[in-house]
């Protein structure tokens, strides 16, 4: 039996050690003192920092009772835990700062607990983006909407896709595309507030850093990616992610995507994917060239044009 002073230094070398991680918040690369575990969230030191003084602020306002550990919490096909009791008190954490949703959110079908989540984004009244494509999109129908930046177009697609994956189900189920590194982090930063709740998990592929930590993340299972196409076909190609179990299919920002030339990728990553999949198309502007594009892969789609005058891309110097 190893004698006291030798099971010190195992403890204190056991500390010195550090884990490459990708942290849940930001998405960057950090070292944390433990071995990360898929059920685990994992923070950057200035993530944790702002964690800490997020909870310390809340911590006079929230009152927590003691409960069995297992509560709140769905089981997997393996049965381990698909989400960890921090991702449960950072939802917490928006209960104050929660509003009383409108009647048009309440009449809705989704989930209670999606509902709060909404609430808890301090979002009330669906803008008309959202009011005339969440209903149509819950229906299963394939949509083309065009408003313009800023009019809540994430979340009209957000809640449906949610709403229809299944957190039992560890395959993807839900994809968007998106044209830039940015807006890919904008918008799954959107969907992880819905999302969490839900015991759905989200991750990001984009280009510009390893796809390693992606690699690793695509392994352990996820439920909706949110990736720019050229770094999504790279995984499709490496044979990392599989298609196969996708429902519902966004393209965010189509003119752009299109007019930058990622046609080709989109393409071909939308073979990919069941031709029983639901796809939706959201777009700022929606010149011709862009319907006609999408129209080849849509079925029957249900047009929604909230901004008509910005049809034509604004003349800016």
């Amino acid at each position: 039996m190893p004698s006291k002073s030798t099971s010190v230094r195992r403890r204190q070398d056991s500390r010195k050690q550090s884990f490459k991680a990708i942290c849940t918040k930001c998405n960057e690369s950090t070292f944390v003192p433990f071995k990360p575990s898929p059920d685990r969230a994992v923070y950057c030191t200035d993530c944790f920092k702002e964690k800490q003084s997020s909870a310390k602020k809340q911590s006079g306002n929230l009152t927590f009772k003691t409960r069995n550990p297992d509560e709140g919490h769905k089981k997997d096909r393996t049965g381990n835990y698909e989400s960890s009791r921090v991702d449960k008190l950072d939802s917490q954490e928006n209960i104050e700062n929660s509003i009383p949703l409108s009647e048009e959110f309440e009449s809705m079908e989704i989930s209670p607990s999606l509902k709060k989540a909404i609430s808890s984004m301090n979002i009330s009244v669906p803008t008309p983006i959202q009011k005339q494509s969440i209903p149509a999109l819950l229906q299963g129908r394939d949509i083309i909407g065009q408003a313009r930046t800023g009019s809540g177009k994430t979340l009209a697609f957000a809640v449906p896709m949610v709403t229809q994956c299944d957190p039992l189900l560890n395959k993807v189920q839900g994809i968007v595309l998106v044209p830039t590194r940015e807006l890919a982090i904008q918008v799954a930063s959107v969907i992880k507030s819905l999302a969490a709740p839900e015991n759905i998990s989200v991750s990001l592929l984009y280009g510009g850093h390893s796809m390693n930590p992606e690699r690793s993340a695509l392994r352990r299972g996820t439920h909706i990616i949110v990736g720019t196409p050229g770094r999504t076909l790279d995984h499709l190609r490496q044979k990392n992610l599989n298609l196969n179990f996708v429902k519902f299919f966004v393209l965010d920002e189509a003119d752009e995507m299109l007019d930058k030339g990622f046609l080709k990728d989109i393409e071909t990553v939308l073979t990919k994917t069941p031709r029983t999949r639901q796809t939706a198309l959201f777009s700022a502007t929606m010149p011709n060239w862009v319907t006609d594009a999408s129209t080849r892969h849509l079925n029957n789609p249900l047009i929604i044009k909230v901004d008509a005058e910005l049809d034509s891309a604004p003349s800016i110097e």
